[in-house]
């Protein structure tokens, strides 16, 4: 199955801002349109007055945990925060802890069962125990489409862009529906910022 996704990046900026609070200067980085409150972090790490490409933006976003018996690769470009992963097995994925990813905490079946359940793609796994590495699922790829939002694709599939040339995606994604998204051909939440709405 072959989907084909046209795409364009703007460039995008960052932002300051100051206020005084009790005698001292605060500056304040503020992260540009497209970049959700759940990056700031990152973004805020990044040099003031840098300008860049949301493409740059990205770059150095896949994060890799490792393991006794199994690493763990996070692409944060990917994920849109459908939580599957903390709410499945939080002894592992943990928002509040640092690093967020703990592969030890869980035995490797039970991580690779809870990143099996990534509608994004955004986690993936290689096992260092001899374990199966994540299966894909025979015959026709599955698509569900997400009420106001994304399509969750799962299977063996194929997305090129508009000069035929082909985007990894692996055997899980979320791919952008609204038309809106600053990561296409993927999902960035920017449907829920746009109010995109099937209705």
């Amino acid at each position: 199955t072959t989907v084909v996704i046209l795409w364009g990046e703007p460039e995008l900026r960052t932002g300051t801002s100051s206020r005084e609070d009790r005698g001292i200067i605060v500056r304040r980085r503020q992260p540009p349109s497209g970049v959700s409150r759940l990056d700031y972090a990152c973004w805020a790490r990044t040099p003031r007055g840098t300008t860049r490409t949301r493409e740059g933006w990205l770059m150095g976003k896949l994060r890799t945990y490792e393991g006794q018996k199994i690493t763990v690769r996070f692409d944060a470009k990917r994920c849109i925060h459908a939580e599957r992963c903390v709410h499945g097995l939080p002894s592992v994925f943990n928002a509040e802890s640092r690093p967020w990813i703990q592969p030890d905490g869980a035995t490797a079946d039970e991580i690779a069962d809870v990143i099996h359940r990534c509608p994004t793609g955004a986690l993936s796994y290689e096992r260092t125990d001899g374990g199966p590495a994540e299966p894909v699922p025979e015959g026709p790829p599955q698509i569900r489409v997400v009420a106001d939002g994304p399509l969750y694709v799962r299977g063996s599939i194929e997305v090129v862009n508009a000069e035929g040339e082909p985007v990894e995606t692996g055997p899980r994604a979320a791919l952008c529906r609204c038309g809106a998204s600053r990561n296409k051909p993927f999902c960035d939440n920017t449907h829920l910022e746009t109010g995109f709405s099937d209705g």
